[in-house]
């Protein structure tokens, strides 16, 4: 009886094709707008993630609270704080490092990008597990290296950064005033912010900005074993009582990895809840279009209903027929919006990737997610054709075969 009653909702659909379309719309657009942001927003926040796992979550970040890009605030960390940091129980390994927009010079052309000073002894070990860097072409810059640069990795891969052409070891170019020569290439981090990165040696950078000894950034580790986040609040009270400073009115801030983790989990959390609210309101828009497509169904099929009636049908067979036809609507919506909104979400990934270099970003096809979204537009489909497939059931036959 079922597989009757598919049959008549099927052709019913395509007697009123183009009708039957413009109804699903609503479902589809909800649909498509819902899976490509969720797919969007789940590769983004898998990708940050993984990066979180490769810096490992034995590791503590402090930085001035100042606002703005890495380098501009005036607020800074000193030698003192570092040593303090240091001497914490706890910590295993630390080290500093220092960012500036800067001047860049290659022949004619100009570039201002991020400067890193880093060290050159053992605490850069550090700095290149947590940002996860590593040299793809020549060495990393060494002690005694005062004018050696590594570029990042878009500048040896990706032309019309400074110049048409590639820069290559070898090359000299201008970071302010002073000329220095790639002594190495880094390899692709996957963000436009590390991959156009140079780093120089600290020393260097300090005789160039004249920081003296001012950091922005402190990196430590702590030992195996060792609770991260309470030597973080252990370096949180140090430097309070060395700054002289008050809860909650702190100069600086310490994370752990974990807090950063959680942060951003949270963020994603609010912005998939918005997704979900503005596609519920399309979906509910397509509900009400879905509704008011069977009632017109309802009474241009009157005399149909009349005729299946007189020949045996009940009440509950025209209900379940409409019903049916209903949840053929929003499925065939919902099934048409997931294909769409996931193509949209991969065309986007293949975007970002390739045009604006973040390599990051991974889309991946939730199954599971997809197949609420189709049991949800069957149910929300239904549920839109309740009230039209009852009139529907309710009506006599003899009043039905009688409806010109």
């Amino acid at each position: 009886m079922y597989r009757d009653f598919f049959k008549i909702s099927i052709s019913s659909l395509r007697k009123r094709r183009v009708r039957s379309w413009l109804t699903m719309i609503g479902i589809f657009i909800g649909v498509a707008l819902f899976v490509s942001l969720i797919s969007l927003g789940q590769g983004l926040q898998n990708a940050i993630n993984e990066q979180f796992d490769i810096m490992g979550a034995d590791k503590i970040y402090i930085q001035p609270m100042s606002l703005g890009a890495p380098g501009t605030g005036n607020i800074k960390l000193t030698e003192k704080d570092k040593d303090l940091v240091a001497s914490t129980q706890g910590i295993y390994k630390y080290s500093s490092y220092n960012y500036k927009v800067g001047r860049i010079e290659y022949k004619d052309y100009l570039l201002y990008s991020y400067i890193m000073g880093m060290p050159t002894n053992e605490e850069r070990d550090l700095i290149e597990e947590f940002g996860n860097y590593d040299v793809e072409q020549g060495r990393w810059i060494k002690k005694g290296d005062k004018y050696k640069v590594n570029i990042g990795w878009d500048f040896a891969h990706v032309p019309n950064i400074l110049g048409p052409k590639v820069l290559k070891l070898g090359d000299k170019l201008i970071i302010e005033t002073y000329e220095f020569e790639i002594v190495g290439v880094i390899s692709r981090v996957g963000n436009p912010g590390d991959d156009r990165t140079l780093i120089i040696p600290m020393e260097t950078f300090k005789e160039i900005y004249d920081t003296g000894e001012e950091y922005d950034f402190i990196l430590a580790q702590v030992k195996p074993g060792v609770e991260p986040s309470k030597v973080a609040e252990d370096i949180k009270k140090e430097l309070r009582k060395e700054k002289d400073e008050e809860e909650g009115e702190e100069s600086f801030d310490v994370q752990t990895s974990e807090n950063f983790r959680e942060s951003f989990n949270d963020i994603f959390s609010i912005v998939n809840y918005f997704v979900a609210g503005l596609a519920f309101i399309s979906i509910l828009v397509g509900g009400v279009g879905i509704m008011n497509t069977m009632y017109t169904a309802v009474l241009e099929r009157t005399k149909e209903i009349g005729i299946m009636k007189a020949i045996g049908a009940r009440n509950s067979d025209i209900l379940k027929l409409f019903l049916i036809e209903a949840g053929l609507i929003g499925f065939i919506g919902g099934v048409v919006g997931i294909i769409t909104g996931f193509g949209a979400s991969k065309f986007v990934e293949f975007v970002i990737k390739n045009l604006l270099g973040f390599q990051m970003l991974s889309v991946e096809f939730n199954w599971l997610l997809m197949g609420l979204v189709v049991i949800f537009s069957i149910c929300f489909g239904g549920m839109a054709g309740v009230l039209p497939a009852r009139q529907a059931s309710q009506q006599k036959p003899v009043d039905a075969l009688r409806y010109e």
